[in-house]
């Protein structure tokens, strides 16, 4: 296992920026998740961490050494490509113990090497099965075997579900959990795929045109998101303007809104967020609570029935709003009705003053 760290980093192809002046540091045993719209400088990364580029400025560390200079072979990197990359002429165990044949390791010793692996990701018995004979979640498993046989200090994967359906990508995200736990090796991920982020990392990186707009845990990001882009990328986000008014806040059609934050540091327009989810219809016995600080009366434009969820567009202070809600009681609100919403004060995020 090694700690890897950024510092500084940035990375030009020609005019392009890829990186601007990216810190990040992944710490020991850690599975950390990249995110971010295309071309943003997620895979930029991980192949300036193996040695497939050279950062124009800053540095790169692995367990406090500069790599710089350092060739691919030799920083003790497994990586799992997007399209897995399997020799088709090799057999499983072929593909697998090629990177303990190139170190020249004694046969004895590879022969337990691929079986402890193919124990590992469960592939037992396919071992001289050839990659056309084997599905698109057994073929990923035998990349993640070969990345990990080596016993490298750091796992870096590029969009490794990309070409597995929904329920294989599923499957394999438990997969891989479980196998990074069992090994414990730094694992950097790559992903454009926001609910596969948050589901198997430890820490989350957002980046957008090569800058890393923001870090921390899961939960951290998602439910405090720092800025407008974070809260619309990461999840289903509502952003109101709000501004300042006799002092408290309203929202642009004068109706108020309790925010959980202190007025004097708020300026006088800004912008919040709420998030889809924590926003509620309010029916019954809770018709009214006091649990929830902001109640409107709406009307609902439009909705739309996903199975275990439903999601309503209604209009509120001239922008819609989405609400989501989990599909227990088979009930469904009309286009056209209106309904109360509510959300709690605390649920509100600041994001940014509105010139």
């Amino acid at each position: 296992m090694a700690e890897v760290r950024l510092d500084s980093v940035t990375k030009n192809f020609g005019a392009f920026k890829a990186l601007d002046q990216v810190s990040i540091r992944f710490h020991e045993g850690g599975f950390y998740a990249l995110l971010g719209p295309s071309g943003s400088g997620k895979t930029t990364i991980l192949r300036l961490i193996a040695g497939f580029e050279e950062v124009d400025m800053g540095s790169i560390y692995i367990n406090d050494v500069d790599v710089a200079g350092i060739p691919v072979e030799k920083r003790k990197i497994g990586m799992v490509f997007q399209n897995y990359a399997l020799f088709p002429n090799m057999s499983v165990k072929g593909n697998i113990e090629f990177g303990l044949r190139v170190k020249k390791m004694e046969r004895e010793l590879i022969e337990k090497k691929v079986r402890d692996v193919l124990e590992l990701v469960q592939l037992e018995g396919l071992d001289d099965r050839k990659p056309d004979q084997l599905s698109g979640g057994q073929r990923q498993r035998v990349a993640l075997a070969r990345a990990v046989v080596t016993s490298p200090d750091v796992l870096l994967l590029d969009e490794p579900f990309s070409a597995l359906d929904k329920a294989l990508r599923l499957d394999m995200q438990i997969e891989l959990k479980r196998i990074q736990r069992e090994v414990g090796i730094t694992t950097i991920f790559v992903t454009h795929d926001q609910e596969e982020a948050i589901t198997l990392s430890d820490n989350i990186g957002i980046l957008d045109k090569g800058i890393l707009i923001q870090e921390g845990s899961p939960s951290e990001v998602y439910e405090h998101p720092n800025s407008e882009f974070i809260a619309t990328f990461l999840g289903d986000s509502n952003i109101i303007p709000v501004k300042r008014y006799e002092g408290g806040f309203r929202l642009s059609d004068g109706s108020p809104i309790l925010i959980d934050h202190e007025n004097s540091v708020l300026p006088d327009k800004f912008k919040v967020c709420i998030r889809a989810e924590k926003i509620f219809i309010l029916e019954g016995e809770k018709n009214g609570s006091e649990e929830f600080q902001n109640q409107y009366d709406v009307e609902i434009e439009q909705s739309f029935f996903a199975g275990k969820s439903l999601t309503y567009l209604v209009g509120l202070a001239g922008i819609k709003l989405k609400v989501f809600q989990q599909n227990a009681t088979g009930k469904r609100h009309a286009e056209g009705n209106r309904i109360k919403i509510a959300w709690k004060s605390s649920d509100i995020n600041f994001l940014e003053k509105l010139i």
